[in-house]
């Protein structure tokens, strides 16, 4: 057990029976469908989330929670699910962001010894490789965007690409979590629970 402020995590692991395992991996099924078509539906409409439209992005979380509703009978890990899902539009947002202005530097500094280099020498060697490395640099400027996410991890994504593990094996681990969290109610706390692989 670890303790972090009022907070407790308690480790265990499951022993399902047969029906127990059926029962519990159409729960993580069903889940790990809504998380990814809700945030398949979030990012199609990034542009409205990420606006200054308040009217606008309030009518587009009213459409995609009453959408993940009739998806999984109005259970109420949606509303975690969504959370989820902005908090990682939001990282990739971030790191759109950052990733621009570190190209821009660059961009910036190639630029500046360009013309450091051409006032000494416009014959200089040095030219042809500094272009060359900052016309690849604009072409990376330009081409960035947000890319949608991979669920089940890159390296898993990765391993199913190369044929190292099957379909199948790819949507086991891919559909292998479950977040639900606890609210404190009329005094009493219901505790949150999370369910995580464990590789042996």
């Amino acid at each position: 057990m670890k303790e972090k402020g009022n907070k407790q995590t308690i480790i265990f692991r499951l022993h399902p029976t047969a029906s127990q395992e059926r029962r519990l991996h159409e729960i993580f099924t069903i889940y790990n469908r809504v998380r990814r078509i809700g945030y398949k539906l979030l990012f199609e409409v990034k542009e409205v989330y990420f606006s200054k439209n308040k009217n606008a992005k309030e009518e587009l979380d009213c459409k995609i929670h009453t959408k993940l509703m009739e998806i999984c009978k109005n259970n109420p890990y949606v509303n975690i699910i969504t959370r989820d899902n902005k908090k990682k539009l939001n990282q990739q947002d971030t790191w759109l962001k950052k990733t621009k202005s570190r190209k821009k530097k660059q961009i910036e500094i190639i630029k500046k010894k360009i013309e450091q280099i051409k006032q000494e020498n416009r014959k200089d060697r040095r030219l042809k490789g500094l272009h060359t490395r900052l016309s690849s640099i604009q072409n990376e400027l330009y081409s960035l965007n947000l890319k949608p996410i991979v669920f089940g991890t890159k390296r898993c994504f990765r391993e199913r690409i190369k044929g190292k593990i099957s379909r199948e094996e790819f949507k086991i681990k891919r559909d292998s979590s479950f977040s639900c969290e606890g609210k404190k109610q009329y005094g009493t706390v219901n505790h949150g629970i999370k369910f995580f692989p464990i590789t042996p």
